[in-house]
């Protein structure tokens, strides 16, 4: 899985369960806008983000190799 579907996926569990994207910043928490950069591949996800919204949108973090904070780029 590619970093870009990997946020595909997360927009799209995002959506399954009706949410906005304000309402995810507000669970992580973040500002609203930096969950859209952060969903529009426009800033670099952080390991705290990504367990967080994981956690909120019931994803399995195995999906990712590389489990470094700012180096989430290598996926299966």
């Amino acid at each position: 899985m590619s970093y870009e579907e990997f946020l595909n996926l997360i927009k799209m569990r995002r959506l399954e369960l009706n949410l906005t994207q304000e309402d995810l910043a507000y669970m992580i928490p973040v500002s609203r806008i930096r969950y859209n950069r952060i969903e529009t591949n426009k800033s670099e996800l952080t390991y705290y983000e990504l367990k967080a919204i994981a956690e909120i949108l019931n994803i399995n973090l195995n999906v990712i190799k590389n489990k470094k904070p700012k180096d989430i780029i290598s996926f299966d």
